[in-house]
This record gives C-alpha cells, structure tokens and sequence, in this order.
C-alpha cells in the first residue's frame, strides 16, 4: 500500500514537472519570436541632419516631432538635410548617396521618403521623392513646395522653411490625382458650390422634362394655299476682322532657380526631384 502511494506522489511530481518545462519552452519560444521581430524591424532614424548648423537645438528636436508627425500623416519618411557646401558634392547626388547608405522609409527600408537640402555653399534647395513619394510628390508637387519655401529661405527663416516643407509634404502625400493642395478645387466651399449646382441641374433637369410640351406651333393653323409672303430683303452693311496678338513663350515672365523631373541613384533607386536657387 505503501509502495502504490509512493508511486502515485512520484507521478504526480513528473506531471509537475513537466508542465514547467513546457511553460519554460513556451516561453522561451515567444521570447526568440520577440527578439526576431525586433532585429527585423526598421530602424529608427533620425529625420534631421543640420550639419550647416542653421538650427538651435531645440529648433532641431521641434523639427524631429514635426517630421515623425507629419511622416506618420503621409505615410512616408521625411528628412532634413543641410551642407556649408564643402563636401563639393552635388546637392541631388547628397540625397541620393544618403538614401542608397541609410535606406529611408516609411515602416520598411527604401521606401517611401521626401527629402529636402538646403546647401547653403551653392545656395541650391532640393527635393526628391522615393518610392510612393515618386508619383505622390512628382515634380509639380514638388516645385510647388519650393516655391512656397523659397522666400522663407532667402530670408534665412530656414526653421520656418523646414516646417512648411513637412506640412506641405504631407499633405501632397495624402493627395491622389495631379491636384496641389492650394487647388480650389479642392476647397470645402467650392465644392458645396459645386455639388448644389449638380443637383440644381439634376433637379431642373427632372422638373423639365415632367412637364407638357406644347404641341401648337406657328405651322399648325397657317393656310399655305392662301398665304403668300409678302417681302424678303437682305442688307449687307460691313464686315469686322478684330487682330490679338498671340504672345510669345518669352512673354510669360520667368522664375528663379530651375527644376528637374527627376533620376535614378547610383544604388538604382529611382526619386523625383526639383531644385533651384535661393
């Protein structure tokens, strides 16, 4: 009896034991799927690179939020770049090369990123768009953004620059189709006009055609084997040719600075750009 009750108390005690085993494997497991997914993950890095030093300190770390909150709007990474021109590098061929070392994007590597330089050797600002941002930030967009920043740029208001361009970027990231976002079209009350005068057409449209169309004309009584007319007379008096002078592409006026549609890095990834002076 006494034998049958040791034996029963030692099975117990293996049953115990193995189920902490199997909780320490579990748990290990999990913890090796913690650990794999966290060296898969993109790293995070940094959104503003001032090695001009045209920012404060805490005008960087502002500029570090506005980057990861805006990013996070437009689904793309955004950086901030600035050179004192002495690398003698390129401004474009600057992005390029950083993008191809650092691999940017938006919650996977190359991916989609909008970056801005401001070399302030040539005193040259470029924007180039990666992956989604490519069609998303084309070079209309883009011009669009270094057009409104410009001036700001010129004034040696760079703090303010930066902040418009994250603003601007996301927004351009939000939109679809060829529209900026200072379209009108795109304007709430333009398109309440818009929408009412859609449905006052529909509406005088369906009130139009439900009516009683009047089948008496100026034909329904009139006897032709009684009528005669009675006079016809044409007069010629003179003929007015009026001349616009077409203007000519010189005539259109003309910006600072200049841009191109785009290119390809040395690392094969393709981008928008624009750039021009300041």
């Amino acid at each position: 009896m006494r034998r049958k009750h040791c034996a029963i108390s030692l099975l117990w005690l293996l049953l115990f034991v193995s189920f902490c085993l199997v909780g320490l494997i579990s748990a290990g497991r999990r913890t090796a799927i913690k650990a794999s997914a966290a060296s898969d993950a993109p790293i995070q890095l940094p959104k503003v690179y001032d090695d001009a030093n045209l920012l404060t300190h805490e005008e960087e770390q502002r500029l570090e939020e506005l980057c990861a909150r805006y990013g996070k709007k437009g689904k793309a990474d955004l950086v901030i770049v600035t050179t004192d021109g002495s690398t003698g590098i390129d401004c474009e061929v600057y992005l390029e090369n950083m993008y191809d070392e650092l691999g940017f994007g938006y919650n996977q590597k190359f991916g989609d990123t909008v970056m801005i330089i401001v070399d302030m050797g040539t005193r040259e600002v470029c924007i180039e768009g990666y992956g989604l941002a490519e069609t998303r930030v084309r070079q209309s967009r883009s011009d669009y953004i270094r057009e409104n920043i410009t001036p700001m740029l010129s004034a040696g208001r760079y703090y303010d620059a930066f902040c418009l361009f994250t603003e601007l970027a996301a927004k351009c990231m939000r939109l679809r189709g060829s529209l900026n976002p200072d379209s009108l079209l795109l304007s709430p009350i333009v398109q309440l006009f818009v929408s009412l005068a859609v449905a006052a057409a529909v509406v005088g449209s369906m009130a139009y055609h439900s009516k009683g169309h009047m089948t008496v004309g100026s034909q329904t009584y009139l006897n032709r084997a009684n009528s005669n007319m009675l006079a016809q007379q044409d007069d010629y008096i003179r003929t007015t040719t009026t001349r616009t002078k077409r203007p000519s592409s010189s005539d259109s006026g003309g910006g600072g600075g200049h841009s191109s549609g785009g290119g390809t890095s040395s690392g094969g990834h393709s981008h928008s750009t624009s750039r021009g002076s300041f």
